[in-house]
């Protein structure tokens, strides 16, 4: 706030008033007055807009104060020209009142900081095209920005709104209409207490294009409050980022009861270092896409959906969850409906140091048709104690391990409807589990295939597909109705207390025709196809089965072994064919014997990517009067022949008497041994960016050459920086490695090297004028060291390289002091400031005679307008800085008078000089006089200076 003081002295006294320019006024009046305006705590760090000039916020007419600095509490009331800031605007607390409106130019920024209440306050219409910052220098004692209901804030596109540093409930609270198109950053460079952003009724839309990043909150990130009409909600269609650089101390996302949350298409919520994930008891639609990764294993699950939410994950929505440490999702008795994809992996409890559950649901979750789940690296996969319905795609374990699949646990009831699908592998415990008082129902056209063990002792019934592939845990089950198909596949172990009403298919051995090779319950109600196949798409037929008879029979004798063959089953009463597969073990005891060759295994001949094969004619042998069996070449290639990269399967016949015959096999493997070549980018050498111990580099991944297809390919970066990273000081090798298609590898490195080049940099004190005494003159001065820094280094200690140390006495006249720095890298910099020592002034009596003759001089120059001077802080204890406007090309003199017109310091101002700074720490409190003057004029300020 601009302090007044001669406003203040003609209120007080009209008759002194010109003492105050002539450095007359009594010394007690002044220091009364200032001790006045430092009890009245700020009285004048006030200013309101009145808009009596125009709509700009630098103009000083338009506020009843001036235009606002660094320390003032500033009021917009509804005025005929509203405010526009189109430059630089400080503050230290903004208030816009309800009509009123506040436009930020794209070129404009308003930096508020040290507000002792809410930073910014609307209850208007703020439009925000450029730039605004709170607590990007000093913290702010309460909220960053309070919106209120009734108000409407909209930041544009390409406007950007900073919070940092606030001390109170939350960074940004809105109860009013919030419209974000461009860049809202909370907590991105400090510390914010409590929420991120709280929005406590009405709506904040954030939308295409625009961006929110939250950081370094207290406590959660978003927070919808239900505390008044119309109900918070929020509309994402753009980016929201929360814990992206630094923790957050709560849930990244709160929607309270009554609230509601709805991600658009085109939204994008990024989730990660956060205490908890999402916390829902509203309202939450995601049409679109959601990625928690909490690297920091700090949020216990990644979505708790409370007894009263409403979760719901549309057809465009997708969810990524990975590394809570509690559960993937926790439906805490609330409703959850994933009609989208959802994807769960890497939860895993550091305390226990166990992983844990995938979805946790105590409330009613539904997978409708068309929506996917998918879950590894998880304890228990499903997790239900009330009613789950399936009706589309659930997969466990198909990239990594689970604990266990599906836990039903009691009174829940888990119907797979038609259209779903669900399929277990890779689970170190029970598959599923059904317990007691339990019902889990695999119902028509359903399809459930389990990898595990069944472990089940409530109520299970089967109207679809169960498919159960081998496992070496036997199955637990005290009763389970089959209304559908059963599935044994690779040779499962048969799950015991099977009420069979339909088909069970198990595993069969027998000759050409097989008799009872189904299962059949007396309520058999299903299909099955005559012609059965040797693949699963039903394209090579194999035989005939007579559904009458329940038999099968080869279209021609196979050769002795074990097949699985595959057949249609077509539920007619619900309109759906499911694919069921059997293995078959074929015997023939009569068939003669055959003996191959051993297996091979070669490498490819250099430059190919094949390899010469030669092996003998093995020879048959029968029971049979024919003991020599004729041997032919059925399968692969003859002996002698170039074989291809891989395995070849080479097959002979041998046939008897009879026309019985018997096979034998052994594989050809040529192994390609050769690696690719590939040659590396040249080694760059670079200098240092600048200001930056390090460089940027960029190249091109190297390509090359193999023998066998694929002939070429692009090589992998193993080690070292990629491409457009930031190079260290030295030498950094990075290595590239080329992979064939058989696992052949080569290597090759590439140096870079980056030298620092820049010399550091020494900045000097101020240039320092002062008043020498006695015979001779001379003067005791002391300054502060110069500072240096490095680019390299960081900070650097200067020496004294000519002049004098400080604390010297200082003979009169200018004494030039040089500093020097030296870097690490043998480079350095230096920088020169001047001592003068001023003699031949009258310094005996104090009072008006010993009143500087400048001063005097100055009586008689005009005030130019043009020149502009402003001080900070004021009053002052230790320094001030002051800001300079309007110097011509000729420069001027920054002079400083005490109360009797005495002349205690002075500087001389460049023409291109736009600041300065005045130590007044050893400053007698009191005032001062302050007069910037140039050839044609002068402007003066008054300076209070004060003790603790």
């Amino acid at each position: 706030m601009r302090l007044n003081y001669s406003q203040l002295a003609i209120a007080a006294d009209q008759t002194n008033t010109s003492r105050l320019l002539t450095g007359k006024f009594s010394k007690s009046i002044f220091l009364l007055l200032a001790t006045c305006w430092l009890l009245s705590g700020g009285l004048f760090a006030q200013t309101t807009w009145n808009g009596l000039v125009n709509t700009d916020w630098n103009t000083a007419g338009n506020w009843t104060a001036g235009v606002p600095d660094p320390t003032d509490d500033v009021n917009i009331p509804n005025q005929t020209n509203d405010p526009e800031i189109s430059a630089g605007a400080v503050a230290k607390s903004v208030v816009i009142r309800a009509g009123a409106i506040l436009t930020i130019q794209a070129t404009g920024s308003l930096d508020i900081n040290g507000s002792t209440g809410f930073s910014l306050e609307n209850y208007g219409t703020l439009d925000n095209n450029g730039t605004i910052r709170i607590g990007n220098v000093s913290s702010v004692a309460n909220r960053g920005i309070v919106h209120r209901n009734g108000g409407t804030l909209n930041n544009k596109p390409g406007g950007l709104i900073q919070i940092d540093r606030t001390s109170a409930v939350e960074a940004f609270f809105t109860s009013g209409l919030v419209n974000n198109e461009g860049s809202i950053q909370i907590g991105g460079n400090a510390a914010v207490v409590g929420h991120g952003i709280r929005i406590d009724r009405n709506t904040f839309n954030n939308k295409p294009g625009a961006s929110i990043q939250i950081n370094r909150t207290s406590v959660h990130g978003i927070d919808l409050a239900n505390t008044g009409t119309p109900a918070s909600m929020l509309n994402n269609e753009g980016s929201i980022q929360i814990g992206s650089q630094a923790n957050v101390a709560g849930f990244a996302i709160v929607n309270r009861g009554g609230c509601t949350f709805n991600n658009k298409v085109g939204g994008d919520i990024s989730i990660n270092q956060v205490n908890g994930s999402i916390y829902n008891n509203g309202t939450f639609s995601n049409n679109a896409l959601i990625t928690i990764d909490n690297d920091t294993r700090m949020a216990q699950d990644g979505i708790y959906n409370e007894s009263s939410g409403n979760f719901r994950n549309t057809t465009t929505g997708i969810i990524s969850i990975k590394k809570p440490w509690g559960n993937g999702i926790w439906n805490n008795f609330g409703n959850f409906t994933n009609a989208g994809k959802i994807t769960i992996r890497d939860i895993f409890n550091n305390f226990l140091g166990s992983f844990s559950t995938g979805i946790l649901s105590y409330g009613v979750f539904n997978n409708t048709s068309g929506a996917e789940i998918h879950l590894d690296e998880v304890a228990n996969g499903i997790i239900s104690t009330n009613t789950y319905t399936n009706a589309g795609i659930i997969r466990m374990g198909e990239n990594a391990a689970l604990l266990g699949g599906i836990v039903n646990l009691q009174p829940a009831v888990f119907n797979n409807n038609a259209g779903g699908d669900i399929r277990i592998k890779q689970t170190a415990g029970d598959a599923l589990q059904n317990a007691a008082l339990s019902s889990f129902f695999n119902n028509a056209c359903a399809q459930l295939a389990i990898f595990g063990n069944l472990n089940n002792s409530g109520t299970f019934t089967n109207s679809g597909l169960f498919s159960v592939n081998g496992t070496a845990k036997a199955h637990t089950n005290t009763a389970l109705t089959n209304n559908g198909v059963i599935e044994y596949v690779q040779g499962a172990v048969i799950i015991p207390n099977v009420t069979n009403n339909d088909i069970v298919v198990k595993s069969i051995t027998g000759e050409c025709t097989v008799p009872n090779i189904l299962a059949l319950g007396a309520m058999n109600s299903f299909t099955v196809g005559t012609t059965w196949y040797t693949d699963p798409a039903l394209t090579i037929p194999t035989g005939t089965y007579n559904q009458a008879a329940n038999s099968f029979s080869y279209n021609q004798s196979p050769i002795e072994g074990t097949y699985t063959l595959y057949f249609a089953v077509s539920d007619g009463a619900n309109g759906c064919t499911r694919t069921v597969s059997i293995r078959h073990t074929y015997d023939d005891v009569t068939r003669p014997t055959i003996t191959c060759p051993p297996t091979q295994s070669i490498g490819t001949t250099p430059g190919q990517c094949t390899a010469i094969a030669t092996f003998s004619t093995p020879t048959g042998a029968d029971n049979c009067a024919l003991a020599n069996p004729p041997v032919t070449l059925i399968g692969g290639l003859a002996s002698g022949s170039p074989f291809p990269n891989g395995i070849t399967i080479v097959t002979f016949r041998a046939t008897d008497a009879t026309g019985l015959t018997k096979t034998c096999t052994f594989r050809v493997t040529v192994n390609d041994i050769q690696a690719p070549t590939i040659t590396c980018p040249g080694s760059q050498s670079l200098n240092t960016d600048l200001n930056l111990c390090s460089a940027v580099a960029t190249y091109t991944n190297p390509t090359f050459m193999d023998n066998c297809a694929p002939t070429t390919g692009t090589s992998t970066r193993i080690s070292g920086l990629a491409s457009g990273s930031t190079f260290p000081v030295g030498n950094s090798n990075v290595v590239f490695q080329a992979t064939d298609a058989a696992g052949n590898t080569r290597r090759c490195t590439m140096v870079i090297t980056v030298t620092d080049n820049q010399p550091p940099v020494v900045t000097c004190p101020q240039p320092i004028i002062v008043t020498g005494s006695g015979t001779p003159c001379t003067s005791t001065v002391i300054y502060a060291n110069a500072t240096a820094s490095d680019n390299c280094t960081g900070t650097l200690t200067p020496f004294l390289l000519t002049g004098l140390a400080s604390g010297s006495v200082f003979p009169a006249g200018v004494t030039t002091n040089t500093f020097r720095a030296v870097a690490p890298n043998g480079q350095s910099a230096d920088c020169s400031f001047t001592v003068t020592v001023n003699c031949g002034r009258g310094m005996g009596n104090s009072g008006l005679d010993d009143r500087d003759k400048d001063l005097e001089a100055l009586q008689t120059m005009t005030h130019k307008t043009s020149l502009g001077l402003t001080i900070a802080p004021n009053p002052a204890m230790s320094f001030v800085t002051m800001g300079i406007e309007g110097v011509d090309a000729n420069g001027g003199t920054l002079l400083v008078f005490d109360q009797i017109g005495r002349l205690v310091q002075q500087q001389v101002i460049a023409s291109d000089q736009r600041t300065t700074t005045l130590q007044v720490a050893e400053f007698a409190p009191g005032l001062y006089r302050i007069v910037l003057k140039t050839d044609d004029g002068m402007v003066t300020k008054t300076l209070v200076v004060v003790k603790e």
